[in-house]
């Protein structure tokens, strides 16, 4: 029975030894991967709402003051297929009041695309605001972004005449990044 049982005890030994040398023969291994890096293009607009009027001028006889607004940050993120780029469009979603324009003029940050100087916006076209935006971001913090400076003014005949009636109307802007 010492005899069984030390065989057994060997056998186990032996079997257990072989066992952890094929483990420790296998030091290294591989593995396929598939990298991915999709498209990006993102955005947010850092402001609350806005209110634009058109007031009186200090001086008789003068043009009416023109609302003007310089709050609004529009912050973006971009990863661009190669060759490619983004661009922000803005567009209302009404027309204005019948005798004013809605202008917005934007100012894009260093490196992250151009600014395409003042637009008129509309509730039928939308406007390019920023192109070129290549592989950029922004930044998230309160200053940082392109800049939208909003500028609402009355339309002049040539007579001179003001065409606008006086009121309040709610537009909602729309910017798009595509």
């Amino acid at each position: 029975m010492k005899k069984l049982l030390k065989l057994a005890l060997v056998l186990v030994l032996v079997l257990g030894f072989s066992s952890m040398a094929k483990a420790q023969s296998n030091t290294s291994d591989t593995q396929d991967m598939t990298i991915t890096i999709n498209e990006i293009k993102v955005l947010e607009i850092i402001s609350s709402a806005i209110t634009l009027t058109i007031e009186a001028p200090e001086t008789a006889g003068n043009n009416p003051s023109w609302g003007v607004d310089t709050t609004t940050l529009v912050q973006y993120s971009s990863v661009n297929t190669s060759g490619s780029t983004h661009k922000i469009l803005a567009q209302l979603n009404v027309a204005p009041p019948n005798g004013t324009v809605l202008t917005l003029q934007p100012s894009a940050p260093a490196n992250c695309g151009t600014a395409q100087g003042n637009a008129v916006l509309s509730n039928t076209v939308n406007r390019e605001m920023i192109s070129l935006i290549g592989n950029c971001k922004t930044g998230i913090g309160g200053s940082d972004g392109a800049g939208m400076t909003y500028i609402f003014s009355p339309e002049f005949s040539l007579e001179n005449a003001i065409v606008m009636n006086a009121g309040t109307s709610a537009m909602i802007v729309t910017f798009t990044i595509l």
